[in-house]
């Protein structure tokens, strides 16, 4: 009798347990600024994506020296005041002879991007919008046990 007394307080643990999964609910949708804003407890923060302050292309080879090789922009966001790069656009000089445009010069531009969307943030993570980003786009969620 103990045995399945056991047993069955074993298997009521197990269901128990195996509920413990939250569920989310959708709050609010957001845009953080430079000013930092924390997730409050009892939800999360899910970044969908981010508003640039600056063009994505423009041509930055004219706001710098000729003689450099390109210019690089980097946009960025702070984490629990650590800096974040989520995205870099190189443009770069083409057609430039002795560090001055001939007749075909241009400019061509890259990016290369490192943000893997989404990006979720728990409860008590401070976040705000860092170098070239005006807002950051997040979904607020409720945690419903």
């Amino acid at each position: 009798m103990k045995k399945y007394f056991t047993f069955i307080c074993f298997i009521i643990f197990l269901i128990k347990s195996g509920n413990a999964q939250n569920n989310l609910q959708f709050n609010q949708v957001k845009l953080i600024t430079s000013t930092a804003e924390t997730v409050p407890v009892g939800k999360v923060w899910k970044m969908e994506n981010f508003l640039p302050s600056v063009p994505l292309y423009q041509d930055l080879i004219r706001q710098y020296n000729q003689e450099t090789d390109g210019a690089n922009r980097n946009f960025a966001i702070s984490v629990n005041s650590n800096t974040i790069y989520l995205q870099s656009n190189i443009t770069r000089e083409v057609g430039r002879t002795g560090g001055y445009w001939s007749q075909d010069g241009y400019a061509t531009s890259s990016s290369a991007s490192v943000f893997p969307s989404p990006i979720w943030f728990p409860a008590g993570t401070t976040v705000a919008a860092s170098t070239n980003i005006q807002y950051i786009s997040v979904v607020e969620f409720n945690i419903i046990p």
